[in-house]
Parts: C-alpha cells; structure tokens; sequence
C-alpha cells in the first residue's frame, strides 16, 4: 500500500465519527437510483461484497432489497462500528490482498478514488480475481484532472486522485476487465459510476459475419458455448438549448417501422465490421473515435455544429446481442450554415426543437420508438 493510501485509511480511522456526522445518512437521490438499476437483474441469492462499507448505509440498503451483502473496510476502526450495529464485517485491505471467495457482485462506493495509479491497479486486480465468471464490479469515483491532497469533511488530509472516462476504460481494459457502462453524475462533485466485468474469461470464435453484424462462440472453460451476434457501436446526441429548455429531435422515416419517428441524432461509429475490427485491434480509445463520428453525425443529420461533447451514458443492448450506443449530451453547439449533410436515400427533418416537458409526453406516449434510447433521455430530462 502506498503511503497516500496509508495516510488517507489513518484520517478514517481516527475520524469515524466526524465522517458519520458530515455523510449523507441514507441511500437517496442518484447513488439510490444507481444500486437500483445495478442490481435490478441480480438475484437475491447473489453473493455480494462490498468494499469500504464505512458505517453501513449502502449495505442496509441493500438487505432492504433482499441481499445480504458481506461488509469490509480497510478501516479497523469502521469495522468496529459496524459490528456494533449488528454487521458481520471484517477488515479487507483491497490493495494488498485478493478476497478469497467468489462474488457475483463487488461494490465499491467513493473507494477507489482515494487510490494512486499503482495502488489502483492492485486493487483492480484483486477484484477481478475475485469475480464468478458472470460477476460485476460496480465502483464509483469522482471526474476531474490529476490529483489532490484534501482537508475537507474530515479535517485531516485524504488523498483523491480524479479520472476522466477514456483513461478508466483503458485502464481496467489493460488489467483484462471491460467496463459495460459508465454514468455521470452531477451533485456537490461530478461522479462516474462505473460497471465493469472480466474480460479473460472466454475465448471467442466469428462463426458467421455480414457487414455489420457478426454471430461469435463464447467458448467457456467448462465446456459451454455462448453465442452472441455483435453489431459495431453507434452513437446518439442529445443537443439542448438550455435557455429555451428545449432538445433537438430529428423526425425520420424509418423503413422497418413504415412510418416517421422522432429520434435523437446519430448513427454507426463504423461502417462496416472490418473497421471495427481493425479499431479493436488497435490502441486507440473508443470514446474518443465515437465523440469524432458523434459530432460529424450533428453535422450530417440536424445541420448543428457542436463545439463541446460529454458522455451521458453508454447503452449496452444486452448479453446475446452486443450492440452499445454512446450517448453525448452538448449545450455548446451552432447550425451551420451549410445545413444538413444528407446521404443518398436519408429522410430526416431536424428543425424540431421540443420543450423538455413535451419530450417527456413524447417518450411516455410511445412517439420515439427507439426505446433504449427514449429511456436514456428520458433520465436526462428528470435531471433538468
């Protein structure tokens, strides 16, 4: 362990109380919302650990849903709280030890931010090592540049190193762990909530490929073969006019519908399967190719020119259909004089600026068929 994470652990334990009485006492608002969502297909029989259970609050939460979640605490002193109220918590240093059973959730809220690069990586490691083969790691950490000593909360100094969603994703994917998705939040500080899974734990084999879609064998240790179509990403827009409390929604004709449909801008971050072949066999960072094709598609499809891009959300489809969309959200942005930049056969009307309230009616009444996404926007507009 480095001496900033030493130092950081030696402020919590001597500081337990004073973090209890300056920490929000229940799971409310986002981080709520989070666990929800997280664990809404995970059965109560899971296994779960969590990480730096502090004085238990998360974990109530969770036993209020159904789990019994393990608590641990690199803390001496915060596990002793918590065995007070009746927990059966045990101390766990993530960065020097891997757990010695297998979860098929491990949770880890506000821990890993307090981690330099190494000891991040360590502990990284650890996880993954302790996860079944379909097992998650859900962890958040604070959004920003470089790193930082800090007295605030707790009067004595913790350590807080920041990161932006590019870095983590080639992180983790360099320690053999895939991130399927990754949230933003914005409260007192912007938060990333990250959900992450194993990437070792299969072979895979192209048993059929088109153009864009591909049908792979997922060959299991044990024998099994999983199969799964894979689709190259796209990518959505959501552009508001945050003066006007307004979203831009393209109005397009959709071939598989036989009718118009109101939809956000966007579409294929590559062309064709080989494209993204050679994108994964390469060393560069998805988000960065998908924000480049997103703000040429604002161009194409709703004739704006966007100026700045932050990732809302990333869309994964499901686990035998591979297909994410990245979802941008942008309130700098222009028209462009030249207008739309139609391709041959594209029927899309983009002057439709829709007040937040009516795109809420929109969605709940059916009008954007492209479900997945109306959802996404959906929690975007609950935030305004």
């Amino acid at each position: 362990m480095s001496e900033n994470s030493r130092r950081t652990l030696d402020t919590y334990d001597a500081g337990v109380q004073n973090y209890i009485d300056n920490t929000v006492q229940s799971t409310i608002g986002f981080q709520k919302q989070w666990l929800d969502e997280v664990f809404e297909d995970i059965p109560k029989t899971a296994r779960v650990l969590e990480i730096g259970s502090a004085f238990g609050r998360d974990a109530r939460y969770l036993q209020s849903l159904g789990y019994t979640p393990e608590t641990t605490d690199g803390s001496q002193s915060f596990v002793e709280h918590l065995q007070s109220q009746g927990f059966g918590a045990r101390v766990l240093d993530i960065v020097m030890d891997t757990p010695t059973d297998k979860y098929d959730v491990v949770l880890a809220s506000a821990v890993f931010l307090h981690f330099n690069e190494d000891d991040f990586r360590k502990a990284v490691e650890h996880v993954r090592d302790s996860l079944t083969d379909n097992g998650r790691f859900v962890f958040s950490v604070k959004r920003g540049e470089g790193e930082e000593w800090t007295n605030a909360k707790m009067d004595a100094p913790r350590y807080f190193k920041y990161w932006q969603p590019e870095e983590l994703r080639r992180t983790l994917a360099e320690l053999n762990v895939k991130i399927t998705e990754i949230t933003n939040s914005i409260e007192k500080d912007e938060w990333l909530h990250v959900t992450a899974e194993r990437s070792d734990k299969v072979k895979e084999r192209v048993i059929a490929a088109g153009k864009i879609f591909e049908l792979i064998h997922l060959e299991q240790d044990d024998g099994r073969v999983f199969e799964v179509a894979r689709r190259a990403p796209g990518v959505r827009l959501i552009i508001a006019d945050e003066a006007n409390k307004k979203v831009l929604l393209t109005k397009e004709y959709r071939r598989e519908l036989g009718e118009w449909d109101y939809r956000l801008p966007g579409g294929k971050v590559f062309d064709s399967l080989d494209e993204f072949e050679d994108f994964r066999n390469s060393d560069e960072d998805i988000i960065v190719v998908a924000k480049t094709k997103a703000i040429e598609e604002a161009q194409q499809e709703a004739g704006v020119h966007v100026a700045d891009l932050t990732l809302f959300k990333t869309s994964v489809l499901g686990a035998t259909v591979e297909w994410d969309l990245y979802v941008f959200e942008s309130t700098n942005w222009q028209l462009s004089v030249a207008g739309q930049e139609l391709e041959v056969g594209e029927k899309i009307e983009a002057d439709n600026w829709i007040s937040y309230d009516d795109a809420k009616h929109m969605i709940l009444e059916g009008k954007m068929q492209e479900e997945r996404i109306a959802l996404i926007l959906l929690q975007w507009l609950e935030r305004k």
